[in-house]
């Protein structure tokens, strides 16, 4: 479900043409991470952007989830948008 949002918010918020899409597994984690050239968030400051996550549910859903289960999400915006998310492999 975090790709499909990611893909979407890209399309809808970024009118994002192009997706780098990324799975690693290794020992320890599972990672995914989108990449788009999309319009990003601009010269926002950092609260501003952590505003902005509050706000929609979408991102906030994923940092949630991926804290919840021992992982993390990050977010950047320089030349488009990136987010990922990193989880702790079980077993």
């Amino acid at each position: 479900s975090s790709l499909k949002e990611l893909l979407t918010n890209g399309v809808k918020h970024g009118q994002a043409k192009i997706f780098v899409v990324t799975f690693l597994r290794d020992e320890k984690n599972l990672r995914l991470k989108v990449q788009d050239n999309g319009s990003g968030w601009g010269n926002l400051t950092s609260e501003e952007k952590r505003q902005r996550i509050n706000r929609g549910f979408g991102l906030r859903k994923m940092i949630d989830y991926a804290e919840k289960k021992g992982g993390n999400c990050t977010i950047e915006s320089v030349d488009g948008f990136a987010v990922c998310i990193s989880l702790p492999v079980e077993g």
